[in-house]
């Protein structure tokens, strides 16, 4: 009886469906989910050219899967969580250093001249490690990886004889670094680098210095109104330069101009520095900048005095229009009273009275007194 459980035992275990894992000799398998890639190629948004090259290669080298779409990215959080395939040594790039646990000297795994072609399996994922001792020796494993069908990749790890492998993989022709490549729209709007000439819609001055930092002017300020605020250069960036020269209308006053030579200095700085003259104006010096404002009132100014309209002197009288005019003589026309030298307009002329009036004028005068 104990001899039929036994076997019982191992016919049930037989017939569970099992899976052994992924090596490098079933690259790319391991990122495909039915036929759709699935995983991301990480390279440093700081990453040297070499490397950013390196990565197209090796998207390249995954045409199978059609044209891929935003899968080279900068940097991921938890890549042990993920399907990855990252470029450059744990020395270059975070994600590497991560997948191998932060080792203490970054590039321990690796010799002088030495390539790695290193495949790890976390939480159900695998994550790939494509490296070199230098950018360059990068560069030369991903021609590897990208044309893997032509190499036996086999196991959990590669090591690659970078200098042998050079003339197998690399043309005389193309030996140095193709920028142009790095430069093609193969870089996804995901990989925001400085420097690489290139500025994808989702970038930002902030993450690619390649982005422009403004589109005109009106774009830049930097709320100082000594400074002349202009979009110049390729790609445009916002530059602040300070005025020295007396212009109006530019919203500052250099130290060596005045109002005169600049409107946009101070007119005044105390209503004294706004007098008119006008004894019927009240001066005040406000603003910003600074300028003389007068409020007028309704009169005649003569002599440091403000007088109402109807006031005289000797020879003249203060008009509606705020001016002195000389008094009306006799039987010229007028409309008021004050305006006539006799003080007296009727129908519309200075009229001189007869006597019987001025008896009138005078016992009106007694009567009013």
């Amino acid at each position: 009886m104990k001899q039929f459980s036994i076997i019982l035992i191992l016919f049930v275990v037989f017939l569970i469906p099992f899976t052994a894992a992924l090596d490098l000799s079933d690259y790319p398998e391991m990122f495909s989910d039915h036929g759709v890639f699935d995983a991301l190629i990480v390279v440093e948004k700081q990453a040297p050219v070499e490397e950013r090259v390196a990565a197209i290669n090796v998207m390249a080298g995954l045409n199978e899967f059609g044209k891929l779409d935003d899968v080279i990215v900068s940097s991921v959080n938890s890549p042990k969580d993920k399907n990855i395939i990252s470029i450059g040594s744990p020395c270059t790039n975070k994600v590497s250093a991560m997948i191998y646990s932060e080792p203490e000297v970054c590039n321990s795994m690796l010799n002088e001249g030495q390539g790695r072609i290193e495949l790890f399996e976390n939480n159900g994922h695998y994550q790939l490690v494509v490296m070199g001792w230098t950018p360059k020796d990068t560069l030369i494993v991903s021609k590897l990886l990208q044309d893997y069908k032509q190499y036996a990749l086999n196991g959990n790890s590669v090591g690659i004889d970078v200098n042998a492998a050079k003339t197998d993989v690399l043309s005389d022709d193309n030996v140095g670094i193709d920028v142009n490549a790095a430069k093609t729209d193969v870089l996804k709007p995901a990989m925001c680098i400085d420097d690489d000439g290139l500025c994808p819609a989702e970038c930002t001055m902030e993450i690619d210095n390649d982005c422009p930092e403004c589109n005109n002017d009106s774009d830049c300020n930097d709320t100082h109104a000594s400074t002349k605020d202009v979009c110049v250069g390729s790609p445009k960036q916002c530059r602040f330069i300070q005025i020295t020269e007396c212009i109006s209308g530019d919203g500052f006053c250099p130290g060596s101009c005045n109002f005169t030579m600049d409107k946009d200095c101070h007119e005044c700085m105390l209503p004294e520095h706004c007098n008119d003259d006008d004894a019927c104006t009240e001066d005040f010096c406000k603003g910003n900048p600074k300028r003389c404002v007068h409020n007028y009132y309704s009169g005649c100014s003569y002599n440091g005095t403000c007088y109402k309209l109807g006031n005289r002197t000797s020879q003249k009288y203060c008009s509606r229009e705020s001016v002195f005019k000389e008094l009306i003589p006799d039987n010229g026309a007028c409309e008021k009273d004050f305006q006539c030298e006799n003080f007296n307009c009727k129908e519309n002329k200075c009229h001189v009275p007869g006597v019987f009036e001025r008896i009138l004028s005078w016992l009106g005068g007694l009567f009013n007194s």
